[in-house]
């Protein structure tokens, strides 16, 4: 599922120098939550940046996957699976077919050549999402929660030996998981700290 996601996300950091005058806010396409995320943020700031028509026309496709997923948001597996039939993957393919017809167009060795051709060769684990209800369009929520880690992790390069960094790792992965099945992590550890050989 990372490559699925991820792959998402990292779509397309395209860079151009065509002039777009007040199109590249964030509100022009729909706001994303992430790995199509990484791709949006990244795609607003060169637009910004860069005036790039064509990151502006990739904003444009991936604000409206978004839109499709925020319609199923709360739809059952099942039914999120069927809007996605209907509305996502003729999205995709809108997008496929852009992504052919402008790499033709576009030289080789530049950074927009490079990002379309990481996203062509990517193409089939970028849209296995859409034909399944249950897999996320991106991997945000994972993202998320290992981002304290990210952060903390060049105070942590000096942990006195592998089974001391091993440590911290075992204790993040343990309280990181209680987080995700609703438990509070504190409480938890108390818990399981009074009825285990730990008290």
């Amino acid at each position: 599922m990372r490559e699925t996601s991820s792959t998402v996300g990292k779509v397309i950091s395209l860079s151009t120098t065509t002039p777009v005058t007040n199109r590249c806010s964030p509100s022009s396409a729909t706001a994303p939550n992430s790995a199509v995320g990484r791709t949006h943020a990244a795609n607003s700031s060169i637009c910004i940046a860069n005036a790039s028509t064509v990151a502006f026309e990739a904003l444009q496709h991936i604000g409206k996957l978004y839109a499709a997923e925020a319609e199923g948001k709360h739809l059952s597996t099942e039914a999120r699976q069927q809007l996605r039939a209907e509305k996502s993957l003729s999205i995709l393919q809108s997008l496929h077919d852009w992504l052919l017809q402008t790499r033709a167009q576009t030289a080789d060795g530049g950074g927009t050549a490079k990002a379309i051709d990481y996203t062509l060769k990517r193409w089939q684990s970028l849209i296995r999402y859409a034909s399944s209800g249950h897999l996320p369009i991106d991997n945000n929520p994972v993202e998320n929660t290992i981002r304290p880690i990210a952060l903390g992790k060049k105070n942590w390069l000096f942990t006195g030996s592998e089974r001391a960094g091993k440590r911290p790792a075992a204790i993040q992965t343990l309280l990181g998981t209680a987080k995700l099945n609703g438990l509070n992590p504190a409480q938890w550890l108390a818990d399981t700290s009074k009825n285990s050989h730990l008290a």
